[in-house]
């Protein structure tokens, strides 16, 4: 997963800090950055170079950093997104998301027959559906994980679904995988991606050339996937929950 950093540059008003978020660009020969978040950017790096080159790259430019700052990727709400992208994918198959205004109570309802997923929320603040597809989102994930760790021999201790605005997921050493819920919102094959990525740190916990052969084992092609991956990335963290 990509790399999350804390970053300072000097500014006229004394130093700025900001989250840098490392990605790998598998097929690029060039740096790309941009602030996915009014304080989080996102740089994009050849595959083939280092973090510290990287990281020289973003201090050379400090003044394009201090003039774009804040100038992020526009968000979306959960149910703004969905009624632009109604399709989510599971089971090797393609469901229409559907938002209805609920009665009683907020639920999801899988129709088999219609292959819809109907999100019934109360009220019309947003927060009702975003609590309903969170838990989709969970329901969603562990089904993924549980599979793969029996698929691959690969344990875990539990599972964390979290709101994290610029990391798709993380492996503590204690054996806890922590998912971002946008990942529901993924292609099936960048679902599973995810999650036999953060299995795979169960053998080796950094990314070097051992993990990324191992990764490859368990699922093809690992730089491949990854660095599509990093290419959609913004598109769904610019969906902000309330």
């Amino acid at each position: 997963m990509p790399k999350t950093r804390k970053v300072r540059i000097g500014s006229a008003g004394g130093e700025i800090e900001f989250a840098v978020r490392i990605i790998n660009a598998a097929r690029s020969k060039n740096y790309r950055m941009w602030f996915s978040a009014p304080d989080t950017l996102t740089l994009s790096k050849p595959a083939r170079s280092g973090e510290s080159e990287a990281l020289d790259f973003l201090f050379q430019n400090s003044d394009w950093i201090l003039k774009n700052r804040g100038n992020e990727i526009p968000t979306t709400t959960l149910s703004d997104y969905l009624k632009e992208y109604p399709a989510l994918h599971f089971d090797g198959e393609a469901w229409l998301a559907q938002i209805i205004p609920a009665r009683s109570e907020s639920f999801v309802y899988q129709d088999d027959r219609e292959h819809k997923i109907i999100f019934a929320a109360l009220g019309d603040s947003g927060a009702e559906l975003e609590k309903i597809f969170f838990k989709f989102a969970r329901a969603r994930i562990s089904k993924l994980a549980n599979l793969a760790s029996l698929e691959t021999g690969l344990g875990f201790s539990k599972i964390s679904v979290r709101d994290q605005s610029s990391r798709w997921a993380s492996r503590s050493s204690s054996g806890t995988l922590s998912f971002n819920w946008r990942i529901a919102l993924l292609p099936e094959h960048l679902q599973n991606y995810i999650v036999r990525h953060e299995l795979a740190h169960t053998k080796f916990m950094d990314h070097s050339t051992a993990f990324w052969i191992f990764l490859n084992r368990i699922c093809q092609p690992a730089k491949k996937l990854d660095a599509e991956l990093a290419k959609v990335s913004g598109n769904f963290f610019r969906i902000r929950l309330s």
